[in-house]
């Protein structure tokens, strides 16, 4: 009986003792030269082989076969290198902005750069420095009270307050609103021993506000002895104010006068005798430099 195979003599298996063919013949395949053994070979150089070898691989388009690192597919990295043979370079790769940093504070201005590599010294990836010159004025910087914004927000001196401008941080100025009330006798306006009063409503304390508190002067009171409105008590004073108080009657003669007022009148006069009901010209004196003059009305 005839032996049978590859009769084909370009066939990676030609039997040369073959006298019947059998179909079995199977043909080689290119195989390009990979260099750098990273699995991708040169398409410009390759070979026609039955079978894999050493140095080859079956996959062409490697754009540099001394670069393990480069091949199609490969991740792109930031170093200016198509690293996956696809004709371009650093797409995908992060990119960020970098700025102008003459003082060296991690901060910097002007127009940005983009890079994706390091930062070079001089420049840094944040920007919002207010002062180039000036390594203490970046964003977050500490506040001092100088009059200068070293945190470069736009507000100088802005976590500290000067109510009244005048020069003197309100936690070192013992009367911050400069209105000759000490803000030891401000914060508790009306000596009930709550802090923080508030004379007008307005939402700013009294030690923070630069509108004056008014006091309440009554025009009318009834010394009669029934426990109600018996004496002339002068609302809203400031806690520990020096009040002068002066009751004159309709010709200008002093009917009473007391130089350190405590809310205690009860309607009686100089000589101790009370004043009948009538009105009576007042004269109010706050801390010997507010005047105020009212006619305040006895019922009895």
């Amino acid at each position: 009986m005839a032996q049978s195979g590859c009769m084909d003599t370009t066939a990676c298996n030609y039997d040369s003792l073959a006298m019947q063919e059998d179909g079995s013949c199977f043909y080689g395949t290119y195989f390009y030269l990979d260099v750098d053994h990273d699995g991708w070979g040169d398409g410009e150089d390759s070979l026609l082989l039955c079978s894999a070898q050493e140095g080859f691989s079956s996959l062409s388009g490697d754009c540099d076969v001394q670069d393990s690192a480069v091949y199609p597919g490969a991740t792109e990295i930031c170093n200016e290198i198509d690293d996956d043979c696809d004709g371009w370079f650093n797409e995908g790769v992060l990119f960020h902005l970098y700025y102008v940093d003459i003082d060296g504070d991690g901060y910097g201005q002007g127009q940005p750069d983009t890079t994706c590599y390091t930062v070079p010294s001089g420049y840094a990836s944040q920007t919002g420095d207010c002062d180039e010159t000036n390594v203490s004025f970046h964003p977050g910087a500490v506040e001092t009270f100088n009059g200068l914004d070293e945190d470069c927000n736009g507000v100088i001196d802005d976590v500290y307050m000067d109510t009244d401008s005048d020069g003197v941080e309100d936690l070192l100025d013992e009367d911050d609103d400069n209105d000759g009330l000490l803000d030891s006798q401000e914060g508790d306006y009306n000596g009930d021993g709550v802090l923080n009063d508030d004379c007008d409503g307005d939402g700013i304390p009294n030690i923070r506000d630069l509108d004056p508190c008014d006091i309440f002067i009554p025009e009318v009171f009834t010394p009669n002895g029934d426990g109600i409105n018996d004496v002339l008590e002068i609302g809203r004073l400031p806690f520990n104010a020096v009040v002068k108080l002066e009751i004159f009657n309709r010709w200008g003669a002093l009917m009473y006068a007391n130089d350190q007022y405590k809310n205690d009148w009860n309607g009686n006069n100089i000589d101790g005798g009370g004043l009948p009901a009538g009105n009576y010209p007042m004269v109010l004196t706050l801390n010997g430099n507010q005047v105020f003059q009212k006619n305040l009305t006895i019922w009895r």
